[in-house]
């Protein structure tokens, strides 16, 4: 495998899969013409705007770690960039925790029906 830091072309090859997923996950948004696909949302970046005005958030209700994370995005411009962030980290989520249950020689497109019944039943 090469070097990230030396192959930029292998990074941005990683890197694809990632946005496109991250991407993917905007649908709801757009379709629905609202960045918020949870009904719950609005309480976090309640927090998130307290935050940023230095206000004592309601912290009872809704982890206030998650708001820390929305203060880049409690704006109205910057509110639609919410999905395409939480579809990176999900994304991100996705990639390193199927890179340690399912073996990266084994993933990809050239696989025969012979080996992905030899690697399920294993």
């Amino acid at each position: 495998m090469p070097d990230r830091e030396s192959d930029p072309e292998a990074l941005r090859l990683e890197l694809r899969p990632l946005l496109a997923a991250a991407l993917t996950t905007c649908v709801a948004a757009l379709f629905n013409r609202f960045p918020l696909t949870y009904s719950d949302s609005g309480n976090y970046l309640d927090n998130a705007i307290d935050l940023i005005h230095l206000k004592k958030p309601w912290f009872f209700f809704r982890p206030l770690a998650y708001g820390a994370f929305l203060t880049p995005f409690a704006t109205p411009f910057t509110i639609w960039l919410l999905p395409l962030a939480q579809g990176l980290l999900v994304a991100v989520a996705i990639r390193l925790t199927s890179g340690k249950v399912i073996p990266r020689q084994t993933v990809g497109t050239n696989m025969t029906a012979k080996q992905i019944s030899d690697w399920t039943n294993s």
